[in-house]
């Protein structure tokens, strides 16, 4: 009789433990169920705001907040707030640049890409801020990816080097890969010749010969790269090609 009571109460309480579980775990469903509903409405609130800032005026890239940019406008001289731009969609390698580049926070022509993208461009123009090269926003893994691979040889190159010997007098040799982040390593062996900095141009102060591969062209003989204390990580100084009796 003595055991079959203790095995009662031992029932009984197994029964009120597996209830109080039950309830415990109808609380926590509850409260992550809440958690999510208002994580939801502050995102969709986010994003309201955000879309809300598109075409107001605005003085800086901070003024729209992290999905849009401060666009230039040509035709009113002012500036307004536009969305980043998408994967696959048109982009200009020079506004990654700018994204790069410290206190550049009001673009032109576009947006730079949206985040975790990259401008991917063809190299069919001298990727200066003055000649901006057009490409296709794609995702920085994916590129990577292909950049690690020592087969992979970028496509729509024209004018295919290897140094500045293949390119002629007035040209350089400019690899078909740009660096990301702090690695500055060319990634691949190929590259594409392009015309050397003409007075006025954007420059690397560290890009002084036309020999080797380069990230971007020197400037003409006579000219000289005038540094503008604009470090662009990870090539160095930025500067503005000028005469030499004019530095």
């Amino acid at each position: 009789t003595r055991s079959i009571n203790t095995a009662f109460k031992l029932t009984g309480r197994l029964l009120c433990l597996s209830n109080e579980i039950q309830f415990i775990k109808r609380r926590i469903q509850t409260m992550f169920a809440v958690i999510g509903i208002v994580i939801t409405v502050q995102l969709v609130s986010l994003s309201q705001a955000q879309e809300s800032s598109v075409g107001k005026p605005c003085t800086s890239s901070f003024d729209c907040g992290v999905t849009g940019c401060c666009l230039k406008s040509p035709q009113s001289g002012g500036s307004f707030c536009a969305p980043m731009i998408k994967e696959h969609q048109k982009c200009y390698v020079s506004n990654d640049r700018y994204l790069m580049s410290f206190g550049h926070t009001v673009f032109n022509k576009s947006c730079p890409c949206d985040f975790n993208l990259r401008c991917d461009g063809t190299l069919t123009q001298p990727l200066t801020f003055e000649h901006i090269d057009e490409g296709t926003c794609r995702d920085v893994l994916e590129l990577l990816k292909e950049w690690n691979n020592p087969h992979y040889i970028k496509k729509d190159v024209s004018g295919s080097c290897s140094s500045g010997k293949d390119c002629s007098a007035d040209e350089c040799c400019v690899s078909a890969i740009q660096p990301i982040g702090r690695k500055k390593r060319l990634a691949i062996g190929r590259g594409a010749c392009q015309k050397l900095g003409e007075t006025g141009d954007s420059c690397l102060v560290s890009v002084t010969t036309a020999a080797d591969m380069n990230w971007e062209c020197p400037c003409v003989s006579g000219l000289t790269c005038k540094g503008q204390g604009l470090f662009e990580v990870p090539l160095g100084e930025r500067g503005k090609l000028s005469f030499f009796f004019f530095v």
